[in-house]
């Protein structure tokens, strides 16, 4: 599908609240209690971040072939798996890792979403292509791929609870499978989307959205606070994820010319631009020695001020990773391999 600019904000959106939720988690130390943290960094940022990674990389099904899925998984190794690799084996000499921790350490201190990306990929382009080989039409291949993707969101509830007895479990990023949902919704939404927008656009579809959205949640509220270990691998939280993902999808699209004209939106459409440096290279400016500040808002519960302070601290490390993303960009070579960047395309002279 082509760019549209509240797209690419909503992906600035959720690389922003990955960065705060990792300056509350690692700079901080302080999430208990914070509403505003569980709701938009445990509910939504990795949501969102796969819905929208799935809207891009749907295809028509008439489009794949034996040639086509080969090219696709190669592209996609060269520009997810090899610049994770890099960036993790530097952060792990850096900072004195060992590379077996890392390598069976549940999130690969904080790796692990472009290897479960290439995995979501790669089994989207397995069922996909059974699909045609069933020769399924529209409406099934949809039901299909739903009735897949929830059948790996109830494996990943043994993943997660057996983690422990089978370190494969953690070497292949598995008990994040429950994410693969979201990733199969966004191929859905790619490949409906005209439909789905007039959907978002009928005024009795936005507006039971959020009424139903806060009726599940406050029922909920005390599971939201232990959302980030149990909360992704239930088909109820699944529904309650999608919900929001819905809200922020509709909030986006009506005001479509914030993000076209104003800084903020604009701010947010740069970022949605370059969301794969900023998570491979973040990392490394993360401030680890702010827990006076969460010893603060442990003493002083603001849940609003210490989300604003974290915000922050958020988009001045954004800024230092962009600075940084640039220098590595002067060097063409070094954009492709370290960046998964495409190559220009040489004109021909006649």
């Amino acid at each position: 599908m082509k760019r549209l600019e509240y797209i690419d904000a909503m992906r600035g959106l959720a690389i922003l609240l990955v960065v705060i939720g990792h300056i509350m988690l690692f700079g901080f130390h302080h999430t208990n209690g914070n509403y505003l943290y569980a709701i938009l960094n445990d509910q939504l940022e990795l949501p969102l971040f796969f819905l929208i990674s799935g809207l891009f990389s749907y295809k028509p099904i008439e489009t794949w072939n034996g040639k086509k899925i080969g090219t696709t998984i190669r592209d996609k190794f060269f520009t997810l798996i090899v610049p994770s690799l890099f960036f993790c084996m530097l952060y792990i000499w850096i900072n004195d890792l060992g590379l077996t921790e890392t390598l069976f350490h549940s999130h690969k201190h904080g790796y692990w979403f472009t290897f479960s990306l290439f995995e979501f990929i790669v089994l989207y382009i397995c069922l996909i292509f059974t699909t045609k080989l069933l020769r399924l039409k529209s409406i099934g291949e949809d039901i299909f791929m739903v009735s897949a993707a929830i059948i790996v969101l109830y494996a990943s509830v043994f993943f997660l609870k057996n983690a422990n007895a089978y370190p494969v479990i953690d070497l292949f990023c598995l008990r994040q499978m429950s994410f693969f949902i979201y990733f199969v919704l966004g191929t859905i939404i790619g490949k409906r989307f005209d439909w789905f927008c007039r959907c978002m656009d009928n005024k009795i579809v936005s507006g039971i959205l959020i009424p139903t959205y806060l009726v599940l949640a406050l029922y909920t509220f005390e599971d939201l606070q232990q959302y980030r270990y149990f909360g992704s691998s239930t088909l109820y939280f699944m529904l309650l994820n999608t919900i929001l993902l819905m809200i922020v999808f509709l909030l986006f699209r009506k005001h479509a010319d914030f993000c076209k004209e104003n800084r903020i939106g604009k701010f947010l459409q740069y970022i949605g631009k370059h969301t794969l440096e900023i998570y491979l290279i973040h990392y490394f400016f993360l401030p680890r020695n702010l827990q006076p500040i969460g010893n603060f808002f442990t003493q002083h519960f603001n849940p609003v001020l210490e989300y604003l302070t974290a915000t922050g601290f958020a988009i001045l490390v954004i800024l230092i990773t962009l600075l940084a993303s640039h220098i590595i960009r002067l060097s063409p070579l070094s954009a492709q391999w370290l960046l998964g960047t495409k190559p220009e395309k040489k004109m021909i002279r006649q």
